[in-house]
């Protein structure tokens, strides 16, 4: 008898361990990275058409000053979108509660 009375009572006391707690709201602050600036979503321009010299619409060939510098501005452009994206990407986000 005593030994029943044992077994229920451990029986009641892992039934009561094991119920799960009630839930609880916990506020943790999240970070928000602030929108892109309007430049950096600026669509790109098509890259220069790479063409023979011969050809009658050859204006970014590389073998002309005019089509190299036309890929040198296209190049330079490119690397400083690419840096104002880094340079955003660095930014701490802003937290919200």
């Amino acid at each position: 008898m005593i030994r029943t009375g044992l077994a229920i009572l451990s029986l009641i006391a892992i039934a009561g361990c094991a119920a799960p707690p009630p839930p609880r709201e916990v506020l943790v602050p999240i970070g928000a990275k602030p929108k892109p600036p309007e430049e950096l979503l600026a669509p790109l321009p098509p890259p220069p058409m790479f063409v023979a010299p011969a050809a009658p619409k050859a204006a970014a060939c590389l073998t002309s000053p005019e089509g190299i510098a036309t890929f040198k501005t296209y190049v330079r452009e490119r690397n400083a979108r690419l840096r104002g994206w880094e340079a955003w990407a660095r930014q701490p986000a802003e937290e919200t509660p």
